[in-house]
């Protein structure tokens, strides 16, 4: 990550007012995490505040990665353009022609559907994940799909974990080295972690308001990723900067079926053609990640907590306003 100062944080009116801000939130039981605020390559806050577990004994650090729910989507999507990119697959294949061994309707499905959430694949049974393969073999006990692909719109991580699958057929590698190696490496995102566990890494535990914490969620497929807000800054900085994947793929990864559905990225404003704002949310347990980006005021926020109180866009909201001198 590359800031002004030597990432030095900006001593301003506007730091200091996001820093009383942040302190009122955390005092009044709205935000339990670590935030980062960049404005225009200088950092005017990095907070860390509350607790890394329903025990309240250890305080966070700038190091604790937290679990990104659905944010984590974003890398098995970017890896498809990757490898579009390089010319090894187009958005128009067929599935079937992956070699996944699927039911006949992966004949209809395209790599394009994956990524708009529009191929009529069921809901994922996360219950039923037992095994690594555990995906595959849900999607070979499928008979038949919810509606014809691309005729409607349905999130299921089928589609993720699908796309995850291609991933892997396509490079030879498992998704985790494929990401790690052309993506966190290149990036130098050194703390981000796949399936982390909070008992032996940096990682911290979800909990409750009382006060317990989440099971660890210890799943077999290697894909969830954690981020500290540092590297979760340099991912956001480095990929709407052209930096991972060029800028006709980012616009395709945020084609949504409708303007309530989701795309890959999440939610971008285009005015002109041209990308001004982004912003993706992710839960999972009491986990809870905002992402947003302000283009045109070279602004991004970045917000994780580990005692989900559905706050973020709030919070995000107001520092944006502190920003903008409202």
């Amino acid at each position: 990550m590359v800031l002004q100062s030597a990432n030095i944080l900006a001593k301003t009116n506007v730091s200091m007012a996001i820093n009383d801000y942040m302190e009122a939130m955390n005092k009044a039981e709205f935000f339990n995490g670590n935030a980062l605020v960049v404005h225009k390559g200088r950092i005017v806050y990095d907070g860390q505040l509350g607790f890394t577990s329903g025990d309240k004994q250890n305080k966070l650090q700038k190091d604790n990665l937290f679990a990104l729910g659905s944010i984590t989507k974003e890398f098995n999507a970017v890896a498809i353009m990757m490898l579009k990119e390089k010319g090894l697959l187009s958005l128009n294949d067929k599935v079937s022609t992956f070699g996944l061994a699927l039911p006949a309707w992966s004949e209809k499905i395209q790599v394009k559907h994956l990524l708009n959430y529009t191929s009529g694949l069921p809901r994922f049974n996360f219950r039923a994940v037992k095994a690594h393969t555990d995906d595959l073999e849900q999607l070979r006990t499928i008979s038949k799909l919810q509606f014809e692909p691309g005729s409607d719109y349905l999130y299921s991580n089928h589609n993720t974990f699908l796309q995850m699958r291609i991933v892997e057929r396509v490079s030879g590698l498992p998704f985790a080295e494929f990401v790690e190696k052309h993506i966190l490496k290149p990036l130098k995102m050194t703390q981000a972690l796949f399936n982390a566990n909070p008992n032996k890494s940096n990682a911290v535990f979800s909990f409750g308001n009382d006060g317990k914490n989440d099971a660890v969620f210890d799943f077999p497929i290697k894909g969830l990723m954690y981020l500290t807000t540092e590297d979760a800054y340099t991912w956001v900085n480095s990929l709407f900067t052209g930096k991972v994947i060029n800028h006709n793929s980012i616009a395709h990864l945020f084609s949504a079926f409708s303007d309530n559905a989701e795309a890959s990225l999440g939610h971008g404003q285009y005015v002109d053609g041209k990308l001004v704002s982004y912003y993706h949310h992710g839960s999972n347990f009491n986990f809870e990640a905002l992402y947003f980006y302000d283009l045109q005021e070279d602004l991004i926020i970045i917000l994780m907590t580990n005692n989900k109180d559905k706050k973020l866009f709030e919070i995000s909201k107001s520092i944006g306003a502190i920003i903008a001198n409202r």
